[in-house]
């Protein structure tokens, strides 16, 4: 009976598959060189064979190589050299090296492997422990090949991804100008009457938001809103919240329902015009039983009468608004009250105030009061009210600019961690139009 001949075994299909197939011996023995490559061609390799390492170097710099295996004595330069200058040089595709020899001794392969090899080999070179060692190293390659392409994919992924994060920091950054743009700045909206403001987001973007403006020949409305949270959601409702307490809404003229409770003795609401407690509730209405909305705010909304100095607010949860008279004194303003958009049905209060000639009111939002210092402590409503006594002799614009400074001195120059606010109206006296009224 006949027996087949037993065919050699080659290298695995899956570990070469990856790879290129180009494999370099380098050996000055040239019989020796001769069958190194034809065992090697017969793996399925392509074979490029040279005398030493400066012919193996030029090789190595126009070909692609997996593989190089090497005898260690060699003239002009030997397989350490070689190797050695093939780990030094700048490769993406660093092939993987054998050093073959009849060198054994341990400060021999500690030399070899310190130089860069991978592997070693005794010779003569035996058909299958070649092999067998080849395909081991094709496996690390193969690894070594499939992570620099996972690598290369994050790298690609993480570019993209700095890309649109950079695309969203410049969106977030137009944003935040925007909001600022539609934030009036100090100004004089009667010839009477002065308004300083201070702001300055956590964020890129704010919860907080103010505006003041007259809706008619004699009266203010004013408002300071803070949505609870940070972000673009708490943002986009403070933006839509700004733009609903415009002038052009005329939402102190037409709230969605006018309470029916008296306004408070000591203010004379004009036929036309809201009084706050309404508005605050209207706003409730609408936002504390809408799904839609996931952010609740505080608030304090007023109108003065810029003619007599008396006026009407709404604390809606919001820190106390402050009355500051013309000699320092100071106090305080509302109720408390509870924030917009938490409970539905709740009613609210107009709380009267009078703003004598030189008196200033001032509303701030929780993010100046919570201000924190290196070791935890909170600014605090009293040494707003220091500040507040402290600057009262200064005009108006120059004491925001001052407490600016002293949050900005408390908080160590760190980014705040919550946004700032305030709005401070100053009645300067009673004009020669006023008297003639």
């Amino acid at each position: 009976m006949a027996h087949e001949r037993h065919k050699p075994a080659g290298i695995s299909c899956r570990d070469k598959q990856l790879l290129p197939e180009t494999v370099l011996v380098v050996e000055d023995n040239e019989a020796e060189n001769m069958r190194l490559c034809e065992l090697v061609k017969g793996f399925g390799f392509s074979v490029l064979g040279a005398a030493n390492g400066i012919e193996a170097l030029a090789l190595l710099r126009k070909h692609r190589i997996s593989f190089i295996i090497s005898d260690w004595q060699m003239p002009g330069m030997n397989g350490i050299e070689l190797c050695k200058t093939v780990r030094h040089e700048a490769r993406d595709d660093q092939p993987y090296i054998i050093f073959v020899t009849g060198r054994d001794s341990h400060s021999d392969l500690i030399e070899g492997l310190d130089a860069g090899a991978d592997d070693f080999m005794s010779k003569p070179v035996n058909r299958e422990e070649l092999r067998v060692r080849m395909q081991s190293g094709l496996r690390l390659l193969r690894l070594r090949q499939e992570a620099e392409q996972r690598n290369q994919q994050l790298s690609a992924a993480l570019e993209r991804e700095e890309t649109l994060h950079e695309k969203i920091r410049d969106d977030l950054k137009r944003a935040a100008e925007l909001q600022r743009q539609i934030l009036p700045m100090s100004s004089e909206p009667f010839e009477n009457l002065k308004v300083a403001t201070l702001y300055e987001a956590a964020q890129e973007l704010a919860g907080d938001t103010y505006n003041f403006f007259p809706v008619d020949d004699d009266h203010l409305a004013f408002f300071l809103i803070d949505v609870a949270g940070h972000g673009v959601a708490a943002a986009m409702q403070s933006f839509a919240l700004t733009r609903m307490m415009t002038p052009e809404t005329g939402i102190f003229h037409t709230a969605e329902q006018q309470a029916n409770r008296p306004v408070p003795e000591g203010f004379d609401l004009p036929a036309g015009l809201v009084a706050p407690h309404a508005i605050a509730e209207a706003l409730n209405s609408r936002f504390a039983d809408s799904d839609a909305c996931d952010y609740y705010f505080t608030m304090v909304c007023g109108l003065l009468n810029t003619r007599t100095g008396h006026g009407l607010l709404c604390q809606a949860g919001h820190p106390p608004p402050l009355l500051v008279s013309s000699n320092g004194e100071i106090s305080t303003l509302g109720r408390g009250g509870y924030a917009v958009g938490m409970l539905p049905g709740v009613p609210y209060e107009s709380t009267p105030f009078h703003l004598g000639e030189g008196d200033r009111l001032v509303l701030y939002s929780d993010g100046v009061t919570e201000c924190a210092h290196a070791d935890g402590k909170h600014f605090n409503g009293r040494r707003l009210r220091d500040c507040l006594t402290r600057y009262n002799g200064m005009n108006l614009h120059q004491m925001t600019k001052r407490i600016h400074e002293d949050l900005k001195v408390w908080n160590n120059a760190v980014h705040f961690s919550d946004d700032l606010s305030l709005l401070a109206i100053e009645r300067t006296g009673i004009t020669t139009e006023a008297v003639e009224k």
